[in-house]
């Protein structure tokens, strides 16, 4: 399952930011992932829950936002959001097409509490 990795990556990128310092407390943090990414949020959001991470980042949420497929006619130009993995251009028939979106596994933004109490 290699969401866990993606999970532990996630903690490192978030904590590695530079707005995240050691008295900043993290609420939450959003990421966009495309639905042709091999990615899947609710298993990420599972286990993202319980990778280990940092007392400034515990009891964040993660916020998981799918991004749709859509691609353009590499013929034609007709831009569409398939249903299906098999891209034929509804307008011209062609069978080349280029992705646009629906790769994506990006970390969009984080939101942070500025201060965070003494332990």
């Amino acid at each position: 399952m290699h969401e866990y990795s993606i999970a532990e990556s996630l903690v490192n990128l978030i904590a590695s930011q530079p707005e995240v310092g050691p008295r900043s407390r993290v609420n939450s943090a959003k990421i966009l992932v495309g639905r042709l990414s091999t990615v899947v949020p609710s298993a990420l959001e599972f286990l993202f829950g319980i990778v280990p991470k940092p007392d400034n980042m515990k009891g964040m949420k993660l916020v998981v936002e799918e991004v749709a497929v859509h691609v353009r006619c590499d013929k034609c130009g007709t831009e569409w959001e398939p249903d299906t993995p098999v891209f034929i251009c509804e307008k011209c028939g062609g069978s080349r097409a280029t992705i646009l979106s629906g790769q994506e596994l990006l970390l969009q933004s984080i939101e942070l509490d500025d201060e965070a109490p003494a332990a």
